[in-house]
């Protein structure tokens, strides 16, 4: 088999023609198969638009096994997937949640949000966008979850005051002069 560019992008699978490249050190070849390998499984635009899914909890000293293979495969930069031994200190210190959304099969294995909790209480809720937060379209069903959760409660109004926080910075970092209300400068 010749291992061409176009190879690695219809059917990666061709073990011989990877090893051929690599005896080769073709370094664009493999390069070309390695960023192939990496877009594997990410979580794509039409699976973003999915918001039906359940919550999975895992449980304070479960498996971690189960928390850490459950999130392999998505491109995720939370911690918990990235190395399992965050997961077992994760799972030592508390139980975890993820809420899935469904796959192309209609299986709910899509990871989407993670609340980990730790002393029983809400410590940390990641997302899957930029610097782990929340999608918009998943904040109602994080909300909804975070209610139930002891110190939920809590974190939905610091959440909220960041955003809040966050809007005023914009509007006085855009327009020096720009004038706050009695309310925003109480807040």
């Amino acid at each position: 088999l010749d291992f061409e560019v176009e190879d690695t992008l219809v059917e990666p699978k061709k073990e011989q023609a990877f090893q051929k490249a690599l005896r080769a050190g073709n370094f664009a070849k493999l390069y070309a198969h390695a960023v192939h390998k990496t877009q594997e499984g990410l979580i794509t635009p039409e699976q973003k638009q999915a918001i039906e899914g359940n919550w999975k909890k895992y449980s304070q000293g479960g498996d971690p096994k189960l928390l850490h293979g459950d999130l392999q495969g998505f491109g995720l930069d939370w911690c918990t997937a990235t190395g399992y031994e965050t997961a077992v200190t994760h799972t030592k210190a508390g139980d975890f949640h993820v809420f899935y959304t469904r796959d192309e099969d209609g299986k709910d294995t899509v990871p989407r949000v993670a609340i980990r909790m730790q002393e029983g209480t809400v410590a940390e809720v990641r997302g899957i966008n930029t610097d782990q937060e929340l999608e918009p379209v998943m904040a109602d069903v994080t909300a909804e979850r975070l209610k139930d959760l002891p110190g939920g409660e809590e974190y939905i109004r610091k959440a909220e005051d960041m955003k809040r926080l966050t809007a005023i910075e914009k509007k006085t970092t855009s327009n020096p002069d720009a004038e706050l209300t009695a309310d925003e400068l109480r807040f």
